[in-house]
C-alpha cells in the first residue's frame, strides 16, 4: 500500500526575506521535514503576491461571485490552495 504525502502549504509572510529571524526557523523546519519525507510543499510568498484589501468594488465582485456560483474564478485562488493543503504552516 503506496503512502500518501501530506500537503504541506506554507505561507512564508516575512516581509525581511532572507533576513527574517522566522523565515529561517520556517526554513530549517522545513527542511527537517523533507528531510524525513513524507510531504507534498506548496509556498505561497505574501511579498510576491499583488494583495489588494477585500473592500468596495473588490469585495462587491467577489459577492456577486459567490452569489453566481463562480467558485472557479480565480479571485478564489487563495480559497482553493487552502482546501487542498492537510496543514498550514504560517
Amino acid at each position: 500500500m503506496e503512502n500518501k504525502k501530506i500537503d504541506l502549504l506554507y505561507i512564508d509572510c516575512c516581509i525581511r526575506g532572507g533576513e527574517s529571524r522566522t523565515g529561517r526557523l520556517a526554513g530549517a523546519f522545513l527542511d527537517e521535514l523533507e528531510e524525513r519525507g513524507g510531504f507534498s510543499l506548496d509556498r505561497l510568498v505574501l511579498t510576491e503576491e499583488a494583495l489588494l484589501p477585500l473592500t468596495g468594488e473588490f469585495f462587491l465582485q467577489r459577492e456577486r461571485l459567490l452569489e453566481a456560483g463562480e467558485l472557479d474564478h480565480p479571485r478564489f485562488r487563495y480559497a482553493h490552495q487552502f482546501a487542498r493543503a492537510d496543514r498550514i504552516l504560517v
